[in-house]
């Protein structure tokens, strides 16, 4: 069995951990590798290249290390950085990470009308695995993949389709279409492909299909939303067309009972659906601590003050990997609040570790997955509607308007007053997130185990 994605996505990296911590460990291939897949997962990428013979070994490249055109500059900062050729911008970098370390995952290079033209495409390795070209209109034409040394691996043309997979030998090997190299890559890395749990109805499903007989027991994950239609390629395998033994697996709640609704009609349908959630990686318990927590890069928090005034026996820690603007800084003098502007990462997670409550109130771009880590910390997490940066993880009753600063003030302190407040707001939580114990995965898989 293999776990076959599209992407490495939050929701992809939730249903390989939640098998993990049932006991179940399947090899899990990634379709679109960025060059930051974690170890225990693969890619076709990978595995070509290291059939070229190239060792994965090394540290990312850091933003000052790109090679430049003489006289150009870098202006960088933690979200990223501007190519600079005397005043006039013909770059752009984007970091891999938001910690201010400053990885670069691509470098964008823009003609003189700012259109991009090439993007140099970094991995967790520090050497640029692949460059894409752009015609005059800003669409990609063309991506080849190197090795470290630039020998080309794999070229893909955007424009047909088509893409050629240069062998160890120096021999090509050509291709119609992505479909037919990476069924080509799973029956040539010898992977157990019987069994294929997949989560998206695009690539994924067309690979299913192109292997055909091969696999016995393909098994959807369907982890989106879904509303009032059901997707055509869903209902192509309602319709039976991935044999007897295809599966259905819903990860949201809503989304299931949406399905559900929608098939009533169908009495026709044989694939049999279900409902898992995820077994997240919780790290700790509640300890009930009225120690509130907020990462940010900016100095747009919402009704921030109205809160620390409101809340006068909570403490607020503020921190930013970024240097602070003086309207952050002049929160410093309210006695409930300590400010870490350029926070290092010892520090982090020294503040997670001590904060129970985490208020997602920030405008502008999240930083270190604060909401994801404050859910893994089994923080309560409050914000307002319109500066919410993962909503999964956030209960509609822990949601509220700006007009409703106040309502979320006496909420808060009604949730530390005894009772059982806080325990019924995680659980809303959980609930939101589709949390699930392991053992529900453990029984999951032995129940739905085919024999092949």
């Amino acid at each position: 069995m293999i776990n076959l994605f599209n992407f490495y996505t939050v929701e992809s990296k939730d249903l390989q951990f939640s098998q993990l911590v049932a006991g179940q460990k399947y090899p899990t291939v990634v379709l679109h590798d960025d060059g930051f897949l974690p170890d225990d997962v693969t890619s076709p990428l990978k595995y070509y290249l290291q059939l070229a013979g190239e060792e994965l070994v090394g540290k990312p490249r850091y933003f000052n290390q790109i090679d430049l055109p003489r006289y150009w500059a870098i202006e960088a900062n933690s979200s990223g950085g501007k190519l600079m050729d005397m005043g006039l911008q013909r770059g752009r970098i984007t970091f891999a990470t938001t910690d201010n370390s400053r990885p670069v995952k691509t470098v964008e290079w823009f003609d003189r009308n700012g259109q991009v033209r090439v993007v140099d495409h970094y991995n967790q390795w520090g050497f640029k695995h692949a460059v894409t070209d752009y015609d005059e209109a800003g669409h990609p034409t063309l991506t080849t993949y190197l090795t470290r040394a630039g020998q080309e691996i794999v070229v893909s043309n955007h424009l047909t389709g088509q893409l050629v997979y240069y062998q160890p030998n120096g021999q090509p090997r050509f291709f119609n279409n992505q479909t037919e190299i990476i069924a080509y890559y799973l029956q040539q890395a010898d992977l157990d492909i019987r069994q294929i749990n997949f989560n998206s109805l695009s690539t994924p499903l067309f690979v299913v299909q192109k292997l055909g007989a091969a696999v016995k027991h393909p098994r959807l994950f369907w982890q989106e939303p879904l509303q009032d239609a059901i997707p055509g390629n869903m209902q192509f395998i309602l319709n039976g067309n991935l044999g007897p033994n295809a599966e259905i697996v819903i990860q949201t709640k809503a989304a299931y009972d949406n399905l559900r609704r929608l098939v009533a009609d169908q009495p026709q349908q044989q694939v049999q659906l279900s409902y898992l959630g995820y077994a997240y990686p919780f790290q700790r318990l509640n300890k009930e601590r009225k120690e509130i927590l907020i990462l940010t890069n900016s100095d747009q928090l919402v009704e921030i003050e109205s809160l620390i005034k409101g809340l006068p026996d909570f403490h607020f820690a503020i921190a930013a990997v970024t240097e602070m603007s003086s309207k952050l800084m002049s929160l410093d003098h309210y006695a409930n609040v300590d400010l870490y502007p350029t926070v290092a990462t010892k520090t982090v997670r020294k503040l997670v570790a001590h904060a129970d409550v985490y208020l997602d109130i920030n405008r502008g771009n999240e930083i270190l997955d604060a909401v994801r880590g404050a859910f893994e910390n089994n923080m309560l997490i409050m914000g307002f509607e319109e500066t919410l940066h993962a909503p999964r993880y956030v209960a509609p009753v822990n949601r509220y308007q700006p007009a409703q600063v106040d309502q979320m003030v006496a909420d808060l302190q009604a949730v530390f007053a005894p009772g059982d407040q806080l325990e019924n707001r995680l659980q809303a939580q959980w609930q939101a997130a589709d949390r699930v114990v392991p053992d529900v995965y453990r029984d999951f898989f032995a129940k739905h185990h085919w024999s092949i």
